[in-house]
């Protein structure tokens, strides 16, 4: 994979996130990808040429995925599904005394 451009620092969480989503959850993955590419365009140093390269290396697997995910019913839908079922499990580890560090973390 390719190192993120120092000035692309602010997408490194979308980007990581991605990759620890990609088996778990393909769309959400997605769309932590597309995400990163939204905020890389705003922040990106326009002067420096890696950042341009690493955005539309980006933008190339984001289309490959759109391929092989084909249509995807309800994204928005999706995610907020994904999110709740996140929340859930966290509230029910931190009412049963269980939460630590790592509840926060997934």
């Amino acid at each position: 994979s390719t190192e993120i451009p120092a000035s692309l620092k602010q997408v490194a969480p979308y980007i990581q996130k991605s990759k620890e989503l990609q088996s778990l959850d393909p769309v959400v993955a997605h769309y932590c990808k597309i995400h990163a590419v939204e905020v890389g365009c705003k922040v990106r140093d326009k002067a420096d040429p890696t950042t341009l390269k690493f955005l539309s290396k980006l933008m190339d697997e984001i289309e490959k995925e759109k391929v092989s995910l084909g249509n995807i019913e309800g994204p928005k839908e999706q995610i907020v599904l994904f999110a709740l079922s996140l929340f859930e499990k966290a509230d029910t580890q931190f009412r049963s005394g269980r939460a630590d560090k790592r509840t926060a973390i997934t």
